[in-house]
């Protein structure tokens, strides 16, 4: 198909179905990066007029009925297009969605805000919602579900508008191990300071609480959190202190504790 001018038809019509969504290009050439013929956008600033007729095919009393859109083309802005995650590639946790922005904050685009969705089967369907109302400035921080897939894609749809990019290629999900327990592999007082070690999960951030005695039923923490960089972690803990005061003589009355993560926000959403 030649470059569309402002007086060409630059997308086809489709025979009727079931769908009730149309996407340009067909999501299949977006998904395989293919170019079928009659599916490329505008290059030309123009405006699209589209309708969609819906008929309910009741036998002897059909009935039918039709929307009007239109969509204006900007050549100022574009292309929007994901950059990280890149093909191949295996996450978990927390990472950086990056993506062009590419003008689309600025007139007469003006989408301030984007919605970020992951998909675990290529791209057909994408059913768990990343971020919500993060801005448009190429680049938001999100927590991935705890899960496995080698079929990861992830969306990055603007707010407000109809455009969008799917990262370039499947990816992989990986769960992260469960932390180990935490028993504490020694504590001891030494020159005016408790220390205390435990195992830990390299990467995994600690809270150390503390009770004011054994008979206590609520644990207090002991800030700021630790992050262990090797498979134990330790702390100490001026003797004087509120924790160290009523426990230098009681090992059991202090412990390391995982620090959860942030609550996620996988939401179920519509394709």
């Amino acid at each position: 198909m030649q470059t569309p001018t402002t007086a060409a038809v630059p997308l086809p019509f489709l025979r009727p179905h079931g769908q009730p969504a149309r996407t340009f290009p067909c999501l299949s050439d977006i998904l395989n990066c293919a170019a079928t013929p009659g599916e490329r956008l505008p290059t030309t600033s123009r405006t699209l007029n589209f309708r969609v007729t819906a008929r309910d095919n009741q036998p002897g009393a059909g009935a039918v009925a039709a929307a009007d859109m239109q969509v204006a083309v900007a050549t100022n802005s574009g292309p929007f297009v994901v950059t990280a995650p890149a093909a191949a590639v295996t996450w978990s946790g927390r990472q950086a969605v990056t993506w062009e922005v590419a003008g689309t904050t600025n007139f007469p685009v003006q989408a301030a805000t984007v919605t970020l969705l992951l998909s675990t089967n290529g791209g057909l369907s994408f059913s768990i919602v990343l971020a919500t109302n993060a801005p448009n400035t190429g680049a938001t921080t999100v927590l991935l579900p705890p899960l496995t897939t080698s079929a990861a894609r992830i969306k990055v749809q603007a707010d407000g508008n109809i455009f969008f990019a799917i990262s370039p290629g499947n990816f992989s999900l990986f769960a992260p191990p469960s932390p180990p327990a935490s028993p504490v592999l020694s504590l001891r007082g030494s020159g005016g300071v408790i220390h205390l070690a435990w195992n830990a999960l390299p990467g995994q951030t600690y809270r150390l609480q503390y009770k004011p005695s054994l008979n206590a039923t609520t644990w207090i923490d002991l800030l700021p959190d630790i992050t262990a960089t090797s498979s134990s972690a330790f702390a100490t803990d001026p003797i004087g202190s509120a924790a160290s005061a009523t426990t230098a003589s009681s090992p059991s009355s202090r412990r390391p504790s995982p620090v959860p993560s942030a609550p996620e926000t996988c939401l179920p959403s519509q394709p």
